[in-house]
Order: structure tokens, then sequence, then C-alpha cells
């Protein structure tokens, strides 16, 4: 934090970026255990896969509510036919390229291997700098 402080200060941008303060952060190298930098990273990962299946419910209901359109289109004359192509062209595409990406990122998450219990034991006071 301190370094980012000093940075604010040399680019004399203090008026555009307030400087941080009232954070005690030790930021000496090996403060954190290899062990809890990965813990931290596991957690982070647990947080994506649940907004990324969030984010494929969202989707979902996206699509149930474009067929609802589509429905309710059928039953106005004249523009049912341009309704539905803008759907199938424009909006239901989108909506399932998001939801294949979102499912790839969530296999790739899915295979990153977590520690196991012995190695966080043995990792539990192996500092960054020790290595």
């Amino acid at each position: 934090m301190g370094t980012v402080n000093h940075m604010i200060n040399v680019l004399g941008i203090t008026d555009k970026v307030n400087r941080i303060e009232g954070l005690n952060i030790d930021i000496r190298p090996g403060a954190i255990s290899i062990k809890r930098a990965y813990e931290a990273f596991e957690m982070t990962r647990d947080l994506l896969l649940q907004e990324i299946d969030s984010f494929s419910n969202a989707t979902q209901e996206q699509l149930d509510r474009v067929e609802a359109i589509r429905k309710t289109a059928r039953q106005v004359h004249g523009v049912s036919a341009k309704i539905s192509a803008w759907l199938e062209k424009s909006v239901e595409p989108k909506l399932m390229d998001a939801s294949k990406a979102a499912l790839e990122l969530k296999g790739e998450l899915s295979v990153i291997p977590r520690l196991e219990a012995t190695l966080r034991q043995e990792l539990e006071n192996v500092k960054q700098d020790s290595l």
C-alpha cells in the first residue's frame, strides 16, 4: 500500500486518485504462508464458481423469457415474424454463447487441483521467502 501511495505522490495525481489510508498491511516478503496464499486462491475460485452458477441460472431465465416473448408475439399478426427473427438472430445466440463460455470457464476452474490435507500440513510453516 505504501508503494501505491508513493506512486500517487510521484505521479502528482493526488487530485484524481485518493491515497490509501488506514490500512495496516505487512508487505514484507514471506509474510503469508504458501498454504494461506493457496487457501485464498481456493476461496476466490469457489466464489467464482458460485457466480458462474448464478450467471448460468440467469441466462436460462432470460432464454425462458425469450420463449415467452416469442409465444406472445405469435398472437400479434404482422410483427410476429420480425420479432421471432430478431430473437433468433440477435438475442438467443448471444445468450447461448454467454452460457457456453460460462460452462467452459466452470470446467477449467473445476480441474485445478486442490491441496491435499497432508500437503497443507507440510506447507503450514513454509514461507514464500524461504523458497
